[in-house]
């Protein structure tokens, strides 16, 4: 070492020693003001030594002079200044200053504890100004400031961007992202384990945020519970949203596919196709999302379910009340030259389009091959009361679009509904375009799909360039799912990148599978911290007792979230990204921390409070015997001279209209 720096340590540790002989206390205080701001690196942590302890020798100094007054009660009070600067010192003082001396004392040091109990309760693992429990120096998490451009704050309610994507709190503050502003049509993607607070968390306040923008809502609701709510644990019940819809005016629909008894609108896939060329579409669509097998089989039994499906259509033989999935499934029972007839017939007389004819004579060769693939897969659609469901015809999917609707779809756990549900929400995204495209560009009531289980649905056709081109419609699509694999799964790599690719918000709760939580770690990138690190040597066995931990601290690169830490998340905490921001750590939105979950009925509510009665009574044609006739209706048929029946043409002349 340098005689300069040597010197320059003897003069700085001789002038160290002087302020501490000269201002021990006022070198404590220091030092407990300085200590607390070192280990919490914010200046506010400095300021609670130093505040706690003046007001504690002021209170001191006052209790002191008040004691000194009543002893001289009924003399002259003796005159006791204020001695600041004797209370930094260790100087003889009179008994009022000294116990402000003590107090100053008493409160720098507990101010400096409390400070630094304080600071690590603060240094959270993740928020914002803090990654991996560390302090940010550059990037990071968004904070409310940062947001504050592009979202609102604030629970939902009416007025102008009262609504929008309900996506968490930040800092304390619901943050909100309102629908249309800056171009943003809102598509959401979420994903979010089992029991990780998707419903209440998410879906139950996003719904109020919908209302409160005017929207009409279609809710995958898969156990009914958003409908009419439910029974915890504890045996109480827990209200649904469907009374405050009713309280804002909103018709409600309910297509019930997991409990008909309970009560469901209708609706009959066979009678909603307006052409062909649509019909064509979703008895495809139907019969692929089914399962997967070899392409031999699936494409066999593809052509059988369409050609069956146009002949119950299109079949000028049939009633009206015969034409519905149960038909179809009715048919495969008939025997191969009882519906080759049928087929040959109706399309001589003009009454079956080619299309169906050709899918039929591709098909019947190997109809019994084919057969119990399509009975597989049409069994569940045509079960009891399911079949009544989907025989009847009141849910106008347009409706939507037309007047304030809250349609529920109740999904079951059991069995498979997905070609039911592809063939709906295919046309209903469909007739939602083409109305937007009548109506200059957009739809007279917006509307906002929130679909729980995304991945049960099955694969809807086109979904991607819905996606990418509904924009601006007036439509919003969010979609829900357990993880990415089962997205991945269902559209396929390359069309499942193209649909996260045109989300705005992109959000996960808590996840249990690695590859989601690798692409939302991806996703988040990286944000520069401050990396305090420790060293101390302990070579020699009393080095343990008498070494000085050495602290140094540098600036390094960090990824904001490991996937391993996604992995664990606490209950009820969500990580999301939205277009222009940095990412965002949140907290959900309780459902019950909003005033219109107070303001709910607590009477139990049931889905037959919403829902018409369904009836299990779903009429077919009569199946022929081997080398019989196709039956005649048996309200339609006369006696020949010579005994048995006929049909009677002129009462079935024509093909129906079913646009």
């Amino acid at each position: 070492m340098s005689k300069a720096k040597i010197a320059t340590f003897a003069v700085l540790g001789l002038a160290g020693l002087a302020l501490v002989a000269a201002l021990p206390v006022g070198v404590l205080v220091g030092a407990a003001a300085f200590g607390a701001y070192l280990y919490t690196r914010r200046a506010a942590a400095a300021l609670f030594p130093l505040a706690l302890g003046v007001g504690l020798a002021l209170a001191f100094w006052c209790a002191a002079d008040l004691l000194n007054t009543l002893k001289h009660l009924g003399g002259a009070r003796p005159a006791v200044p204020l001695d600041v600067a004797g209370w930094l010192t260790m100087d003889v003082l009179d008994p009022a200053n000294r116990a402000a001396r003590a107090g100053l004392i008493l409160g720098a040091l507990g101010g400096a504890v409390l400070a630094l109990a304080g600071g690590r309760k603060a240094m959270k693992m993740h928020g914002p100004g803090v990654v991996q429990g560390r302090p940010v120096v550059e990037g990071g998490w968004a904070d409310d400031k940062h947001l504050a451009d592009l979202c609102e704050f604030g629970p939902p309610k009416e007025g102008k961007n009262g609504g929008g994507i309900v996506l968490g709190r930040v800092d304390g503050r619901i943050v909100r992202l309102p629908i249309g502003k800056k171009g943003m049509a809102c598509h959401t993607a979420v994903f979010g384990s089992s029991g990780s607070g998707k419903t209440f968390g998410f879906v139950y306040p996003n719904i109020i945020s919908a209302v409160y923008d005017g929207a009409s809502i279609v809710l995958s609701d898969p156990k009914g519970e958003l409908l009419a709510g439910k029974y915890n644990k504890q045996g109480e019940y827990e209200p649904g949203i469907a009374e405050f819809l009713k309280r804002h005016n909103y018709d409600i629909l309910v297509f019930n596919l997991k409990n008909p008894a309970s009560g469901s609108n209708g609706w009959n896939p066979i009678m909603e196709a307006q052409n062909d060329g649509e019909f064509r579409q979703v008895c495809e669509a139907m019969i692929q999302c089914a399962g997967k097998e070899s392409p031999f089989f699936a494409g066999g039994e593809t052509n059988l379910f369409t050609a069956l499906c146009g002949l119950v259509r299109y079949n000028s033989q049939f009633r009206d009340e015969w034409r519905h999935m149960r038909t179809v499934f009715s048919l495969l029972a008939w025997p191969v030259e009882a519906l080759d007839a049928e087929f040959e017939r109706e399309y001589r007389a003009g009454n079956l389009p080619v299309y169906f004819y050709e899918k039929w004579n591709s098909s019947k060769t190997m109809f019994n091959n084919f057969a119990t693939g399509v009975a597989n897969k049409v069994a569940v659609m045509t079960d009891g009361l399911l079949a009544g469901v989907l025989a009847k015809h009141d849910i106008d999917l347009l409706q939507v679009a037309k007047k304030k609707t809250a349609l529920f779809c109740i999904l079951p756990t059991m069995g498979d509904l997905r070609p039911v549900l592809t063939a709906f929400y295919f046309l209903m995204f469909k007739r939602l375009v083409n109305f937007a495209e009548e109506n200059r560009g957009t739809l007279p009531v917006p509307v906002r799909f929130i679909l729980d289980e995304f991945a049960n649905i099955g694969r809807i056709p086109d979904f991607n360039q819905r996606v990418s081109f509904d924009r601006g419609l007036g439509i919003t699509y969010v979609v829900i799912m357990q993880a990415l694999t089962q997205f991945a799964s269902l559209y396929g790599a390359a069309d499942a990148d193209t649909i996260l690719g045109q989300m705005d918000v992109r959000m996960s709760l808590r996840v249990n599978d690695i590859k989601t939580a690798r692409y939302f770690c991806e996703m988040f990138g990286k944000a520069k911290v401050l990396e305090t690190t420790a060293r101390r040597d302990v070579t020699m066995p009393w080095q343990r007792a008498t070494e000085i931990t050495k602290r140094t601290e540098s600036v390094k690169e960090m990824a904001l979230m490991e996937p391993p830490q996604m992995l664990e998340l606490p209950f009820y905490t969500a990580t999301a990204r939205i277009p222009t921001k940095r990412p965002l750590f949140m907290t959900t939105v309780a459902f019950s921390d909003l005033k219109e979950y107070r303001e709910l009925p607590q009477e139990p509510r049931s889905i037959s409070d919403y829902a018409p009665p369904v009836s299990g009574d779903v009429p077919v044609p009569p199946i022929p015997e081997a080398g019989e006739d196709t039956p005649d209706p048996p309200d339609r048929k006369r006696k020949r001279s010579g005994g048995g029946s006929v049909s009677v043409d002129d009462l079935f002349s024509g093909t129906p209209d079913f646009d």
